[in-house]
């Protein structure tokens, strides 16, 4: 499981390419760049509006997931 936080600046992109949602983010681009894994995750990413980080972390653990937290 892939996870990070980061910052919502806006919902309201409209292109057409990528997905039919789009939010803009202000994030540690350098650090998720060194840390993405694009044969694991590829392009599409889940997003959940607050701080659900540590439930979702707690939640992976006992599913004996893999926790990679792409920011860090």
């Amino acid at each position: 499981m892939l996870i990070g936080n980061v910052k919502e600046t806006s919902n309201k992109i409209v292109d057409e390419k990528g997905c039919v949602s789009k939010t803009l983010v202000e994030c540690d681009v350098e650090k998720i760049m060194e840390n993405y894994d694009w044969d694991a995750f590829g392009w599409h990413r889940v997003t959940f509006i607050g701080d659900w980080k540590e439930d979702f972390i707690n939640g992976a653990k006992i599913l004996g997931l893999k926790v990679v937290e792409d920011d860090k």
